[in-house]
């Protein structure tokens, strides 16, 4: 088992609602089921309209979920 501060780290993005995208991207940096670009791709698909503002932000937590279990 391993500690998250994913919503820590979702405030530092700027909104606690990033905390599911954290954890997605840390589950995705240790589990890899599936690659990073799968998970990029589907965000425009799903995101669009008035949404679509948010892919980059929700690809930074993505990152950042990934980051904080690689440095361990």
């Amino acid at each position: 088992m391993v500690y998250i501060p994913a919503t820590d780290i979702a405030m530092e993005l700027g909104n606690s609602k990033f905390t599911n995208m954290v954890l997605l991207g840390a589950y995705l940096g240790k589990v890899n089921p599936i690659s990073m670009a799968s998970v990029h791709g589907s965000l425009s698909v799903f995101l669009t309209g008035k949404k679509a503002a948010l892919v980059e932000v929700n690809k930074k937590a993505l990152q950042a979920g990934v980051d904080f279990v690689n440095k361990k």
